[in-house]
């Protein structure tokens, strides 16, 4: 089910040689992880991805930086939750930067490939 999500999303993002495409708004919704993280936990991971955010709008090094946001949004929390941190992250992310018209194609599959290896 997982794998599902990030072939989708690698899909939206991989279409990045059609320009129509690029610039078209994505559906994310196909990555809506069913189950919920806690309100306390939603508030946190959407903070994580909006200092990532900036940090990618300004052409920052983003590659330490989400692997140590991503491990402290999972500290602390049932085993459980960790997945669900990662899926709502990856949902996230998708809103943010898939149809962001600043950032090159380039960059934003650069930032899937780093966020898909947390």
């Amino acid at each position: 089910m997982i794998q599902k999500w990030f072939v989708v999303l690698a899909i939206i993002l991989g279409s990045e040689i059609i320009p129509e495409v690029v610039f078209a708004q994505v559906d994310c919704s196909v990555l809506d992880p069913r189950a919920s993280v806690s309100k306390e936990q939603e508030g946190k991971i959407s903070g994580s991805l909006n200092t990532l955010y900036k940090i990618a709008k300004a052409g920052g090094s983003l590659e330490a930086k989400v692997k140590e946001e991503i491990q402290n949004l999972q500290k602390g929390v049932p085993v459980d939750e960790k997945n669900l941190i990662k899926l709502r992250a990856v949902y996230l992310f998708c809103g943010m930067f898939a149809n962001d018209r600043d950032l090159t194609p380039e960059r934003k599959v650069s930032i899937f490939n780093l966020m898909m290896g947390i």
